[in-house]
């Protein structure tokens, strides 16, 4: 499929037009986008983290009460960013919204993200991503940004092989409304017309054009005017506070699993100090999840093995679990409460059995020795010809090689 010329900087979408029915009556009179959590815009959050990666082109679209949208925000001057509007008398949802904003766009890759998220990724991590997509006409077109599936979409949207996205199979993850798309799908679709985006995935999946990413830090999806509410008390609550007590609405509370966890924070350095006991279980279970389907990913593949489909799929949720898990084991050697030593005692056959399971997945193995042995692996430099060998050096003394019957267990 044909590319658009690489662009000089990324640039981003937000998509901000939706009515946010769920939120009446709240987003009667405010644009979804533009309601407050802990003091600060929904959008001006993403715009604050899009200029906080370097990203500070940005068209947004507006349909719900956009006068008051553009009189909020204007041209970005004062939060550092160019924005551009396209406003939409009707809101034409997420694909016809990206298509009727086209002429706005850079040509090459965007970002595209949704005005009403919170979160914490950091957008600077794509860049180098957009980079190689805009750079290599052959790489894929579209790139998605998964979540853990929250309480109310428990189902999931797509399946992440890898970095592979598909459409069926189990363990299917949420699309996270982050996503990198190259520009020219969109050229001939068009403008002024509501399409959904659901159609255009399932067509671009099917191509193999979509890669994706498992983000498992804080990240919220504000549907409810209670949800805003317990973000925003979240959000307020003092470093090493204790949580507030379960909700007894009929309402169903935001998760917090996802959105507050801090081990699943990986943002920047360890939030040490509002790590609580309770959030070690349910981190560990879903950095474990993440990392074994990594692994089974990578293992079963059977393209030709390359840097980026061996090393570079198992290295996010690899180095999530060693971040998290190191997290854990400093707080229990240093704080070392009854609270937390149950949490990690309790935790860590699961962790040790994962380690041993990686060590010994001969699979696993030989994808190693074929990428060792592959044409493309003169091309690559020395650190990284040493990391492959230090992994098959550790997989020989893990016992990968040993018959099954063996490999300690």
């Amino acid at each position: 499929m044909a590319s658009s010329a690489a662009s000089p900087a990324l640039g981003a979408m937000i998509l901000a037009a939706g009515r946010g029915e769920r939120m009446r009556p709240l987003s009667d009179v405010t644009p979804k986008p533009l309601l407050e959590v802990a003091g600060k815009a929904l959008i001006v959050r993403q715009i604050e983290a899009l200029r906080r990666a370097g990203i500070i082109d940005i068209v947004i679209n507006a349909s719900h009460l956009a006068p008051m949208m553009v009189e909020a925000l204007g041209d970005g001057s004062a939060l550092g960013v160019r924005i551009q509007w396209s406003i939409e008398p009707t809101a034409l949802e997420t694909a016809g919204g990206i298509a009727t904003a086209y002429p706005l766009l850079q040509p090459g890759i965007v970002l595209t993200l949704s005005g009403d998220i919170c979160t914490g990724y950091d957008y600077a991590g794509l860049i180098a991503r957009a980079a190689r997509m805009a750079s290599d006409p052959q790489a894929p077109r579209v790139h998605l940004v998964m979540v853990p599936n929250p309480p109310y979409h428990l189902d999931g949207d797509f399946v992440l092989t890898g970095e592979r996205v598909r459409l069926d199979g189990s363990a299917k993850l949420t699309f996270g409304n982050i996503a990198l798309y190259d520009t020219a799908l969109f050229s001939e679709l068009p403008r002024g017309v509501k399409l959904r985006l659901l159609p255009l995935f399932e067509t671009w999946i099917a191509s193999g054009i979509v890669t994706g990413e498992l983000y498992a830090g804080p990240w919220a999806n504000v549907g409810t005017p209670a949800e805003l509410d317990a973000l925003s008390a979240m959000l307020l609550r003092p470093a090493g506070a204790s949580a507030p007590p379960a909700s007894t609405s009929k309402t169903e509370p935001m998760d917090t699993t996802v959105t507050a966890n801090p081990l699943l924070d990986f943002s920047g350095l360890p939030r040490f100090d509002r790590i609580e006991p309770s959030n070690v279980a349910p981190a560990v279970a879903v950095l474990l999840d993440a990392a074994r389907a990594a692994e089974q990913a990578v293992a079963a593949d059977s393209v030709s093995p390359t840097w980026d489909n061996v090393v570079e799929a198992l290295a996010n949720p690899l180095d999530h679990l060693e971040r998290a898990w190191g997290a854990v084991g400093h707080l229990n050697a240093v704080v070392s409460t009854p609270e937390m030593r149950e949490a990690y005692n309790g935790n860590l056959p699961r962790v040790t059995a994962f380690y041993t399971d990686l060590g010994q997945d001969l699979r696993l193995f030989d994808r190693y020795c074929a990428l060792r042995d592959s044409p493309g692996f003169a091309a690559l430099d020395a650190a990284r010809k040493k990391l492959v060998a230090n992994e098959l050096r550790d997989f020989r003394l893990g016992g990968a090689e040993l018959p099954e019957d063996k490999k300690a267990r």
